[in-house]
């Protein structure tokens, strides 16, 4: 059964890395069409097929990060995260995605909130996707909000998505 889970894992593995060197043309392509737009529509058009292979590609590095999860190879790598710009990156990407269906996101990082030691890129997937999954799921008019604060006990930091979805 570990054999049998092994090759699946590398499987999924050579598929995600041969399906991102397309997709990573697309997004390029899409830049260059979007550079040269000779009109708002060829623009808009560009921008979507930007957006949705750019969201294509996050699914597969999701697939590539839960396979070397299951084979026990992922690795975090700590550094310091200062979560303001954390927290108003992923605002940044889906402010997009929330503008589309009619709900407000916004975000709040406390003041006295800390720079932490993390994994930025594995904490900024995190965040993405708890977001991204509360704007899925909430209707216009709906709110979705990210608040950034310290911990009860002071010495944690607590990162809260909150929605009005479902």
């Amino acid at each position: 059964l570990q054999e049998a889970n092994a090759y699946k894992s590398n499987f999924l593995t050579i598929v995600s890395h041969e399906l991102r060197t397309p997709l990573t043309a697309i997004i390029a392509f899409a830049d260059i069409l979007l550079a040269a737009a000779p009109n708002d529509d060829t623009a808009a058009i560009a921008r979507e097929v930007k957006d949705n292979a750019r969201s294509l590609l996050s699914m597969i590095n999701n697939v590539i990060d839960a396979a070397k999860l299951e084979a026990g190879r992922y690795q975090l790598h700590y550094a310091s995260v200062d979560l303001v710009d954390l927290v108003l990156e992923v605002e940044r990407v889906m402010h997009p995605l929330a503008e589309r269906k009619g709900v407000r996101l916004s975000s709040l990082v406390e003041p006295d909130v800390p720079v932490i030691q993390s994994d930025p890129d594995a904490l900024h997937k995190i965040l993405a996707n708890l977001v991204g999954n509360a704007v899925k799921f909430t209707d216009a008019p709906g709110r979705v909000r990210v608040h950034a604060l310290r911990g009860a006990d002071g010495a944690t930091v607590v990162l809260e998505v909150g929605d009005t979805g479902i």
